[in-house]
């Protein structure tokens, strides 16, 4: 049992509870704008201020507010990449996929993927004309891309043309141990926060974890396979 209470305060960022010392019931997770920023994080880590705050459409000064809030309390971690910081659950990503997360959080990088994934083999004039967006910023998206194996270009006599690639599916798989691990971490990190958390893992890319919250129940959605699930293609049927 130490070892386990030594890996939730490395997670959560709080110190261990004295013995004999006094319990706190209040948790950063009772205000309800500051649940759906957490919830939105764990669906979509690595975001900035800014693409919370456009997520939650509230102000960007109180987004800032929240994310304090929960990285004060251990709920969140912050990440510098380039030159700026992202925000994303403790544990829940790897060092080494933070940048994949800022690249698919990026509005136009991800919907190119999709457009892919909607329509593959068609060229760069074609999905552009789909997609209503100019061909040079749809070009830089799909190089981006490209670079990280996610779609593939073809080239077909004079045109090129664009495919999707497993590779997400083949990160999401790797994943796997760390959304358990992080899973497991949250759920006792919300009894320790008193909110009497029960998971319902479910068929589709999100389970669910009901708390809490004086006489109600509320429900917190996480990712169910793997740390990128938002990302990938919709589920056919």
């Amino acid at each position: 049992m130490r070892r386990l209470g030594q890996a939730l305060r490395q997670v959560v960022g709080t110190p261990a509870p004295q013995e004999g010392g006094e319990q706190h019931s209040y948790s950063a997770l009772m205000n309800p704008r500051r649940r759906k920023v957490f919830e939105e994080l764990c669906l979509r880590p690595c975001l900035t201020a800014s693409q919370v705050a456009f997520g939650q459409k509230t102000s960007l000064q109180t987004a800032r507010w929240h994310l304090e809030k929960l990285v004060q309390s251990g709920y969140l971690r912050v990440l510098p990449v380039r030159n700026k910081l992202v925000y994303s659950p403790a544990e829940l990503v790897r060092e080494e996929l933070v940048p994949l997360f800022v690249l698919l959080n990026e509005e136009k990088t991800y919907l190119s993927l999709r457009l892919v994934w909607r329509n593959p083999g068609l060229t760069l004039r074609e999905l552009a004309q789909r997609a209503k967006m100019e061909a040079g910023v749809l070009r830089m998206r799909l190089r981006n891309l490209d670079r990280r194996r996610l779609v593939s270009i073809v080239v077909d006599g004079k045109f090129r043309r664009y495919f999707p690639q497993d590779a997400i599916l083949t990160l999401n798989g790797s994943t796997r141990k760390e959304v358990r691990r992080f899973r497991r971490l949250l759920l006792m990190r919300l009894k320790a926060d008193r909110l009497q958390p029960r998971i319902h893992l479910t068929r589709t890319r999100e389970s669910q974890v009901e708390i809490q919250i004086g006489s109600l129940r509320e429900v917190l959605r996480l990712p169910s396979e793997g740390a990128l699930d938002f990302y990938l293609p919709p589920l056919a049927g």
